[in-house]
């Protein structure tokens, strides 16, 4: 059976965090993600494109772009606050407007697992507790339950900064959630930089994988942040995140597990980044990641 998989981009591409003033022009944005030829885009931040689904999806329809997903983080260690169950709602709704299938879900940020990034194994002391563990499953299946609602299921995105991290949380929460409507979301890069091998997790997981993101990382950097020399605003700084093909991601293990598994779905190139005004950059680095990518896939 002929491998199917779609390329899209995300405002991550262009360092869009936190709405601010300076952001980069949406428009302008996605203008850049139809003419790289991706065929998708994520929601990114709530609120960059939009508040409601009537201002979203005419902007990504204008330039035939699918609206893919969005990264959404929430604190998993305890039950759902009103607000977040508000604001999921929301994010849901939007998503299920686009068309969309899966909504991805994190662990929230906290400057406290940020300080300890890629040391995560070296801190017990910013570890969960088992009782904490306990509740992430069932803060997960609340969440799969209201994103039921609008045909989405959730799939759990690794990242920097959460308890979600390493190599042996990861696994932790997979094993926790066996057998639960809970999926996974391979990103690359947050998994390498966690410390584990991201191509040893898709093919341990394969059958619940439903997204991935494509990011690459530069050796050099991680060690540096690795030992403490940077922080990791520092290091993204620094280039901790590498033009696709450049770092130490294993790109051909990556198309070989995906071709094992059959997997058919979104392929979305990551590049993060600090965000600064003007910055000739990412605009390039969309455009050449969407074809390193096309290379690889041969898509």
């Amino acid at each position: 059976m002929e491998q199917v998989l779609r390329l899209a981009s995300a405002p991550i591409n262009w360092g869009v965090g936190p709405l601010d003033p300076q952001n980069p022009d949406p428009e302008r944005v996605l203008d850049a993600i139809a003419e790289a030829g991706y065929e998708g885009c994520e929601l990114g931040t709530y609120g960059f494109f939009g508040n409601t689904a009537e201002q979203v999806l005419p902007r990504f329809k204008a330039r035939n772009l699918a609206l893919v997903t969005t990264w959404h983080q929430v604190d998993l260690a305890r039950p759902l606050s009103d607000a977040a169950t508000e604001e999921l709602r929301t994010v849901c709704g939007i998503l299920q407007a686009g068309g969309a299938s899966v909504l991805l879900i994190s662990d929230l940020i906290t400057p406290e697992r940020m300080a300890v990034v890629a040391r995560v194994d070296e801190r017990p002391d910013a570890w969960w507790s088992d009782e904490e563990w306990q509740q992430a499953r069932q803060t997960l299946l609340a969440i799969a339950a209201i994103a039921s609602e609008y045909g989405l299921i959730v799939a759990i995105h690794p990242h920097v900064g959460g308890h979600i991290e390493s190599g042996s949380e990861i696994r932790r929460i997979l094993d926790l959630t066996e057998g639960d409507p809970i999926y996974l979301c391979l990103d690359t890069g947050h998994i390498r930089i966690g410390g584990s091998d991201p191509i040893a997790l898709l093919e341990r997981e394969c059958g619940r994988l439903r997204h991935v993101h494509a990011k690459d990382v530069d050796g050099g950097v991680l060690e540096k942040l690795r030992s403490g020399a940077l922080t990791y605003d520092e290091a993204v700084e620094a280039g901790l995140y590498a033009p696709l093909g450049q770092g130490i991601v294993d790109w051909q293990g990556l198309k070989r597990g995906l071709a094992a598994c059959d997997y058919r779905g979104w392929v979305v190139a990551e590049q993060d980044r600090i965000m600064h005004p003007n910055d000739p950059a990412p605009w390039e680095l969309n455009r050449r990641n969407a074809e390193f990518l096309r290379g690889l896939f041969k898509i």
